[in-house]
């Protein structure tokens, strides 16, 4: 218990004063003595009686955060005392703007996108609190998260990106081991609306041709000006000549091209589906390799996957068209069927399409024709082929 004695101090002046004694045990189980002196003997005994509950809480581990803010102001206790004291959870400590600011150490992505997740990360912070404990967060948060940003008039494809925000964050959190789970790993948007579902286009070889001929023309006139540089004509042909997702062609290097074949090997840890294939180079494709065949690493340098999407598309609007980058591969599919005569198990083959319950019907086979000389913006014209 605090003890509270009067001594005289004549070297001060005042020759009347108290002395606190009392015993701080911190949760390792060391303890620690701590004496104080004051001037009056009404400060004196008011600061006795808090010691004397500083030291029954810590004795049995009972101290809570507030406590030990009041001990600190009362001066009964230093900042490290209270460092060694405060017993509650990681999950309890840490705000909301703190994991925020750890998620963003994660993020490898253009600065454009960077802006787009700041500005998403800021409304989150607003309506849940940038100072509200995470551990304090629970599914009922998300869904008024959820509920506020429909309030704004957003809509669900914009509201299922602030709720990936939320779960990245939290998931990391969950990897530190700060949290136990993530609260938001169910939370769902549901359907998204008939009227919000983007429509799928699918272009003719024609306007494929005309694509990659405005590109060649933008990179010779424009002298680079494109984001993607000299490599959006080549980007053009890979995306539509091979059907290789984003992240596969991004990934394609010079070595996996067998030029005796005319094809290129979709190495097992690029595809989606873990699964290695191999899909054929047309002629057009092919020959404008051909030339930089002894080069080594990444057939396209290595830009933001979120910088060529945002070049791609602009192209295609700069060309009258409106599509996602992913529309390309289902141009590529219909074409190989169309243009090709490919059957649907050979399309889906050359995709690397990963529905099982279809693929289950069919076996694998082995390379043979390739099939995307036949696709007709692959076709080189002799007078094209003159002017190369």
């Amino acid at each position: 218990m605090a003890k509270l004695t009067k001594v005289k101090d004549n070297r001060l002046g005042n020759p009347d004063r108290y002395r606190l004694r009392y015993t701080i045990y911190f949760p390792d189980g060391g303890r620690r003595d701590r004496s104080r002196r004051y001037r009056t003997q009404t400060i004196a005994r008011g600061k006795s009686e808090v010691a004397t509950v500083l030291e029954n809480r810590t004795c049995q581990i009972l101290q809570t955060p507030e406590e030990i803010r009041v001990w600190l102001h009362e001066d009964l206790i230093s900042p490290g005392d209270s460092e060694l004291l405060d017993t509650a959870p990681l999950a309890e400590k840490k705000t909301l703007s703190e994991a925020m600011e750890e998620y963003r150490a994660t993020w490898e992505t253009s600065p454009e996108e960077e802006y787009t997740r700041n500005r998403r990360i800021a409304v989150i912070e607003e309506i849940l609190g940038p100072d509200t404990p995470i551990g304090s967060l629970d599914y009922g948060a998300g869904e008024q998260l959820k509920a506020k940003l429909k309030e704004r008039g957003l809509k669900v494809v914009t509201i299922r990106k602030y709720l990936q925000d939320l779960k990245r964050c939290f998931r990391h959190q969950v990897r530190l081991q700060v949290l136990p789970y993530n609260p938001f790993a169910e939370l769902s948007t549901g359907r998204v609306p008939a009227s919000e579902k983007a429509k799928q286009v699918r272009f003719t070889s024609a306007q494929v041709r005309t694509l990659i001929q405005k590109a060649e023309k933008r990179i010779r006139k424009e002298k680079g000006a494109p984001v993607l540089g000299r490599w959006l004509d080549v980007f053009l042909l890979f995306i539509f000549g091979t059907g290789l997702r984003r992240r596969e062609a991004m990934l394609a290097r010079w070595e996996h091209i067998d030029w005796e074949s005319h094809s290129l090997v979709v190495p097992a840890e690029n595809a989606k589906d873990r699964e290695e294939r191999r899909v054929g180079l047309g002629r057009r494709f092919h020959d404008a390799l051909r030339p930089r065949s002894q080069e080594e690493g990444f057939i396209i340098p290595q830009f933001y996957k979120d910088t060529i999407t945002r070049a791609v598309r602009e192209h295609f609007e700069k060309c009258g068209f409106k599509m996602r980058l992913h529309d390309t591969r289902h141009t590529y599919t219909t074409l190989l069927q169309e243009d090709a005569g490919a059957s649907p198990h050979e399309a889906m083959q050359q995709t690397g399409h990963d529905d099982m319950a279809m693929l289950s019907h069919y076996t694998q086979s082995e390379f043979g024709e390739v099939l995307e000389d036949r696709l007709g913006f692959m076709q080189v014209d002799e007078e094209e082929q003159t002017k190369h």
